[in-house]
C-alpha cells in the first residue's frame, strides 16, 4: 500500500520500518476511513493523512491523524490534508485533531483551535 510506504519513510515512523502492515486491508473498505494521498506535479507521494468519521461528545466529527510530509511545505501540508478531507467527508462535519508541538503550531496557525488537553483512560484488564 503506498500509504503505509509514505508513513515508513517518514523519521518520526522508523520504528515501523519492519512491520509488515501498520494497518489491515479491512480498514480500506470501511466508509468512515480515509487514507489520503498529496502529490507533487511530477506525482510523487510528498504528503499522507488519515481521516475517520466518528460520533463525540460534540456529535459527528472527523478526526485528522497521521498528517506525514517530506519534501513539502509544513503549509502545503496541513492545507493539502484539510482540502482532502473535505473531499472525502463533504458533509461539513467539524475537523478535530490531537496535535503537540510544531504539528500543533502548524495546525493552529491554519484556523484549528486548541480546546484542552487529551486524556487516555486505561481500564485495568489493560494494564
Amino acid at each position: 500500500m503506498e500509504f503505509e510506504l509514505a508513513c515508513r519513510g517518514d523519521d518520526g515512523n522508523k520504528t515501523a520500518a519492519d512491520t509488515p502492515r501498520q494497518f489491515p486491508a479491512s480498514l480500506l473498505v470501511e466508509r468512515d476511513i480515509a487514507f489520503l494521498l498529496g502529490r507533487n506535479s511530477a506525482s510523487r507521494v510528498v504528503g499522507v493523512a488519515v481521516a475517520n468519521r466518528t460520533t463525540s461528545e460534540i456529535g459527528d466529527v472527523v478526526g485528522l491523524s497521521n498528517v506525514i510530509g517530506k519534501d513539502t511545505s509544513a503549509e502545503d501540508l496541513w492545507n493539502g490534508a484539510t482540502g482532502a478531507v473535505i473531499a472525502a467527508f463533504p458533509a461539513g462535519l467539524p475537523l478535530v485533531g490531537y496535535e503537540r508541538e510544531d504539528d500543533l503550531r502548524e495546525a493552529t496557525r491554519i484556523g484549528f483551535e486548541p480546546t484542552r488537553s487529551l486524556r487516555v483512560f486505561m481500564s485495568d484488564a489493560v494494564r
